[in-house]
């Protein structure tokens, strides 16, 4: 028995059972998408040095992949842990203070009250805290248990994001090592998608990632990485979490001075002066470095408005934590990119006789 193919109902029948079955997909692959987006983003970035390391190893995939993951891991995952459990370190201190019947909080200088908006709130709290912070605890049980509750739900996504970068680290060796199968399926199923426009679409969503990558990403990493030295070496406190606000502030293309500077200035209060002055001068070419990074790894790659990348960093890290810093940034890029390659197709398209 033959179908139809223009009767209405074989057509309606198709797009239902085709519609049941891709959002069947969907739901079973899930839990899995931001981890395959950005082992995807990894991979793309990757590839050129890839490329390279298989050459050098005389086409020894194994050896280019092994040597790829000792150095992601020692960079990039390692730190991370390491992170975390400062953050974990962080918090026990904090809950051992909380339950330590032998506490005290030292009373508030009267100059609080003069701190605009807060000022006075946050002297008559902090005021009734030094006065018995056991007996504060009890009047604010709720409220104590709910920060105490938002630390731990912080620290069990950091500690989540760590897995997440780990295992999309595993996927991104496994894309890399099936490299030109997978390109060369992207490309016909984007042809097969959007006909003969589908291989420009993949190689601009190429370029984007490797552009924000490099650009963006980097950049904000290494500023992150000596803006963490500094601090460690200054031995300033809750050095983790200072990093933490600079890799966000750099991601989103916000000034990492507005964090940095008056760290340094603080610095004055806990070191010499000498210290103090090496230091504060260090924090500033750590702030002042990305005029000189991005253009050396950008160059003239592809330029995305300040906006697109904020945007898709803070909503990324809103939906999926701190890798959504990452991949939200780099995702909205694409369709930024994609966006204004359709909108600028007819443009570039041969004109027709």
């Amino acid at each position: 028995m033959r179908t139809n193919p223009s009767n209405p109902l074989d057509l309606f029948l198709r797009a239902i059972f085709l519609s049941l079955l891709l959002a069947w997909c969907f739901l079973i692959a899930q839990p899995f998408i931001v981890v395959i987006i950005w082992a995807m983003i990894i991979s793309v970035s990757l590839y050129p040095i890839y490329a390279r390391l298989v050459g050098l190893f005389r086409g020894r995939k194994s050896l280019a992949l092994l040597l790829i993951g000792l150095v992601f891991l020692l960079v990039f995952l390692l730190p991370s842990i390491k992170g975390a459990q400062s953050i974990m370190g962080h918090a026990d201190q904090i809950n051992g203070f909380l339950n330590d019947p032998n506490s005290e909080i030292p009373p508030p200088s009267e100059s609080v009250k003069e701190w605009p908006l807060v000022g006075n709130k946050l002297y008559a709290t902090w005021l009734e805290a030094s006065s018995g912070l056991e007996l504060f605890i009890q009047d604010h049980n709720e409220k104590v248990k709910g920060i105490l509750g938002w630390l731990l739900g912080a620290i069990g996504g950091v500690l989540k994001d760590v897995l997440l970068s780990f295992i999309a680290l595993v996927v991104a060796l496994l894309f890399l090592n099936y490299s030109a199968s997978t390109y060369s399926g992207l490309n016909a199923f984007a042809t097969r998608l959007l006909g003969n426009a589908g291989e420009n679409y993949v190689t601009t969503a190429r370029d984007t990632i490797r552009s924000v990558v490099k650009g963006i990403l980097l950049v904000a990493i290494i500023q992150t990485v000596l803006a963490y030295i500094g601090l460690a070496v200054m031995g300033i406190p809750g050095a983790t979490i200072i990093t933490l606000l600079v890799l966000i502030l750099a991601i989103t293309q916000l000034p990492i001075s507005l964090i940095l500077i008056p760290v340094a200035i603080y610095s004055f209060t806990i070191a010499g002066t000498t210290a103090a002055v090496i230091f504060s001068v260090y924090i500033v070419l750590v702030a002042l470095s990305d005029n000189f990074l991005k253009p050396l790894f950008l160059g003239r790659g592809l330029k995305i408005p300040m906006i697109v990348i904020l945007i898709g960093s803070i909503g990324g890290m809103l939906m999926h934590g701190i890798v959504g810093l990452f991949v939200g940034a780099v995702v909205l890029a694409i369709g930024y990119e994609t966006y204004r390659l359709w909108l600028h197709q007819d443009e570039q398209a041969p004109n027709e006789s």
